[in-house]
């Protein structure tokens, strides 16, 4: 006597002799236990790491299918968006069980620096970084200096790295090189003149200007 049972529960199994004696049995049906996971380090993770996937549970099936296409109880994946995979397990009775771990990716901080990467001596630049207000920003100098913010005012030359930490904990950097350019004193060139003539007023070759006459350009007369 067989019978196909879709839900798993006790069933009573009912016999009645020729002579009229009736006996039963309980029978407890248990569905399979379903794949436990082991996700390391997290289920959430930022663009660029590795996930490794276990099932710890490995000694209840006999066979394994990802959609990875590996056939082992554990997947080390680098998605690149946030991702659901999936695994076929079998076990023992010829149960198949498909289960589902879905890994959820942030992207990395974009890094975009505005400002001059170079200074006259005695001065400094002003360098800021766009992004969210709710980023965390900072700044380190080529001696070590620390500065906390979007914006740094830098006087020293060298290489200056910016480390951007979005609201989610992922996190890039980019070092800028800062110079000091000893080159830009501007030196004018122009005649004595007498009084009423004129004379034309050069400073050199820079990328602006800006005359005490209020003109932006590389020469006044």
């Amino acid at each position: 006597i067989s019978e196909w049972v879709e839900e798993p529960g006790t069933y009573i199994l009912l016999g009645i002799s020729d002579n009229g004696c009736v006996g039963f049995i309980p029978l407890e049906v248990t569905p399979p236990a379903p794949p436990v996971f082991s996700i390391m380090p997290d289920s959430t993770i930022c663009l660029g790491q590795t996930v490794t996937i276990s099932i710890t549970n490995d000694t209840d099936y006999v066979e394994f299918d990802w959609s990875t296409g590996s056939n082992t109880n554990q997947i080390i994946v680098s998605p690149t968006d946030t991702t659901v995979y999936y695994v076929f397990v079998d076990t023992p009775e010829d149960c198949t069980i498909l289960d589902s771990v879905r890994i959820n990716v942030n992207p990395i901080p974009e890094i975009s620096i505005t400002g001059s990467t170079s200074f006259c001596p005695g001065t400094e630049t002003q360098l800021e970084v766009q992004g969210p207000a709710n980023y965390i920003y900072i700044w380190t100098g080529p001696s070590g200096q620390v500065i906390n913010g979007q914006s740094a005012m830098v006087s020293e030359a060298g290489g200056w790295t910016i480390q951007v930490t979005s609201d989610v904990g992922c996190v890039a950097t980019e070092q800028i090189d800062i110079t000091e350019e000893n080159d830009l004193n501007p030196q004018i060139i122009g005649d004595d003149i007498c009084a009423g003539g004129m004379v034309t007023l050069e400073a050199g070759q820079f990328d602006s200007y800006m005359w005490s006459t209020g003109e932006p350009t590389p020469s006044i007369s």
